[in-house]
């Protein structure tokens, strides 16, 4: 017989596939998420299994870990916060199963949301000599709740709760030692008007602004009375002008802030109440200029407050008039109708109602909360634009994302300033409340009503 030939079969070897679960795949995790922890990611293998050693404390298991890496890396996000905290003892793992429980990440902070798409190393698998790719990725989104304050990463620009404070001018604890007054305006119980650069003795005398008892009926606020034909505020600006120069210039007990102004980043939360029925803008579509931030130069101010204008680029006719009060930006920020964009993150597009029937309505004598956080067109990161909250509730949003091209009208959106990045420049100085009508005529013709303010709490990126 002659040489049989030795026939060798090979077999091809079949990639396995990994799908992940859990919550952190499956729940829509946000950052407050992972800053609590205990998500979970489940790994799930398809012709293939894990290796022996995974899960125990070694280098394969050092290395899968690692591959849980983020395709971003922001200063606080996933890759220098998340990783350096994942260790053996968070992996279970059997044949072709694996879950990873995420431990609390307190210094967890995003600006925008990050993406990971994770692959297994082939040093944790048994067959493939390659390694796998899994899906879905997981995705983390930057809370659309409102922001908050971390020591270890913010610098404190303010905090106050009022409660020290035993008047506005001449106690012995008075709310004018801390807080400046740049202009006051009012008209005295007989229709006299007044008006001064700083606070007024003779207008805190007559009540235009006063101590009252604080949030959850202790503490203190302190209230403003706007508008009306007699003894009612035209403008009163009440804050940090010429306050944040230098560390501890604001509050040399509490050494805030504690980083020097001015700043390019900036959040700041205000709780506020009116009285019953208020309606800033009853006698005029700008009503006040509200809740305050302050540029250096000449773009000045960022206003946030109830209004009825709706968008303003020279014109005033009522198709640019909201019929009811809205919280509205600046001049007043169109509905996403008009800018074509997503600013605006209620369910209709539009500026939230001040008086809402089917829901919260602001002036119904109860405590309320506002939160702001800008960016300047100067901001290290690159971001610019602002965001704010109500009640813990984002509203607007339109960091990095403003209006091209014309508007409705035909008008380029470029051609309105405070549609535009050009509006967040160069740097912001200050804060205050509340701000002024446009006239006193249109003063008089408002109801009068009361403002209070409580718990203030300003800070910035370290």
């Amino acid at each position: 017989m002659g040489n049989v030939p030795t026939i060798i079969r090979l077999t091809p070897r079949v990639s396995g596939s990994l799908v992940l679960t859990g919550t952190m795949v499956s729940g829509s995790p946000a950052a407050a998420d992972i800053v609590t922890g205990g998500l979970t990611v489940i790994g799930t293998l398809t012709g293939d299994q894990n290796h022996g050693d995974l899960g125990t404390d070694c280098q394969i298991t050092t290395d899968f870990l690692a591959a849980f890496v983020c395709s971003t890396s922001q200063t606080n996000g996933w890759n220098n916060e998340v990783l350096p905290l994942l260790t053996y003892a968070m992996l279970s793992v059997s044949a072709q199963e694996w879950e990873l429980t995420l431990p609390p990440v307190p210094n967890y902070v995003i600006e925008t949301s990050e993406v990971m798409t994770f692959t297994q190393p082939a040093s944790s698998l048994l067959a493939s000599s390659s390694p796998i790719v899994a899906s879905p990725t997981i995705t983390v989104e930057r809370d659309s709740d409102e922001p908050t304050y971390s020591a270890a990463v913010h610098y404190l620009i303010d905090s106050e709760d009022f409660t020290s404070f035993d008047s506005i001018l001449g106690g012995s604890t008075p709310l004018g030692d801390k807080y400046s007054c740049e202009y006051f305006s009012y008209l005295d119980d007989v229709g006299g008007q007044h008006t001064n650069w700083g606070w007024d003795a003779d207008g805190v005398t007559a009540g235009m602004i006063s101590m009252v008892t604080g949030r959850g009926g202790a503490g203190g606020a302190f209230r403003c009375v706007y508008g009306g034909s007699a003894s009612g505020l035209n403008e009163i600006k009440v804050g940090t002008f010429n306050k944040l120069g230098s560390v501890g210039s604001l509050d040399a007990g509490a050494g805030l802030p504690e980083i020097e102004g001015s700043y390019t980043h900036i959040y700041l939360t205000s709780w506020f109440r009116t009285s019953v029925d208020a309606d800033p803008s009853d006698g005029s579509s700008s009503a006040i200029k509200g809740f305050c931030i302050y540029l250096a130069g000449s773009n000045q101010r960022l206003q946030l407050s109830p209004k009825r204008l709706k968008y303003d680029n020279g014109n005033s006719d009522a198709t640019r008039l909201w019929p009811t009060t809205r919280w509205n930006i600046g001049a007043g920020w169109p509905p996403n109708d008009w800018t074509g964009g997503n600013q605006w993150k209620t369910a209709d597009g539009n500026p939230p109602l001040w008086i809402d029937a089917g829901g919260t309505s602001y002036n119904d004598g109860n405590w309320h909360r506002v939160t702001r956080e800008v960016y300047t067109a100067s901001d290290p990161s690159g971001h610019v634009g602002e965001r704010f909250w109500l009640n813990g509730v984002l509203m607007f949003d339109n960091i990095d994302n403003f209006p091209t091209g014309n508007d409705p009208e035909g008008d380029p959106w470029a051609n309105q300033l405070y549609m535009t990045a050009a509006k967040y420049t160069p740097s912001i100085t200050h804060y205050i409340v509340w701000g002024n009508y446009a006239t006193w005529a249109t003063q008089i013709a408002s109801g009068q009503f009361t403002i209070d303010f409580d718990d203030w709490l300003v800070w910035t990126d370290k």
